[in-house]
């Protein structure tokens, strides 16, 4: 017996309607079909991304002190991080994207002081860093590519004592007072 399917709206929808040997099958009963498939794909696509293995991992040394710890995400370094001296102490933390590091970091010495905070952006140092020296701000520079680009301001006791400009890391000026300063560079 053959049995052709024509599309037509003579049935309601979602129904078969079966005349002698042709059955007519309403249009709108694919979409059903359609929605079904689409929630099918959203699934895969839901435990696929499940299946991203995003782990906290904890790496030790030999004398068990833990050196580093954060989350990998298929075997790459995503999220926070935290680093650690060989004595347990922190010496730098801060986020890392697709295994670079991204976002803001501070970084510590052994005594457990901060000596440096600032951006990264694909593993390179960008925007303003401050460094410190004995817990105090030395200074604070503005980065590019990794390169000082910009200005660099020195501190001494809190107070800024010495600006410099630079550009792709070599100075290009230098300002010792700050009206001086403020003369030179109006949109600061």
């Amino acid at each position: 017996m053959n049995v052709t399917v024509k599309r037509t709206f003579k049935a309601p929808a979602g129904k078969i309607h079966d005349s002698g040997n042709t059955k007519y099958l309403h249009p709108l009963s694919c979409r059903y079909t359609i929605r079904k498939f689409a929630f099918l794909f959203a699934f895969i696509l839901l435990c696929a991304a499940a299946n991203a293995q995003l782990q906290y991992k904890k790496e030790y040394n030999a004398s068990n002190t833990l050196l580093s710890e954060g989350w990998v995400e298929n075997g790459i370094r995503v999220k926070y991080w935290k680093f650690y001296t060989a004595q347990g102490k922190l010496k730098e933390a801060g986020h890392f994207a697709a295994g670079k590091r991204a976002g803001y970091w501070y970084f510590y010495n052994e005594n457990g002081t901060k000596t440096a905070e600032g951006s990264f952006a694909n593993d390179e140092k960008t925007n303003w860093w401050k460094f410190y020296v004995n817990g105090k701000k030395e200074s604070a520079v503005q980065y590019s590519n990794n390169l000082r680009n910009g200005y660099c301001l020195r501190y001494s006791n809190g107070d800024v004592y010495k600006c410099e400009k630079y550009k792709n890391d070599s100075k290009i000026s230098e300002w010792t007072d700050m009206a001086s300063f403020m003369r030179d560079n109006p949109d600061f």
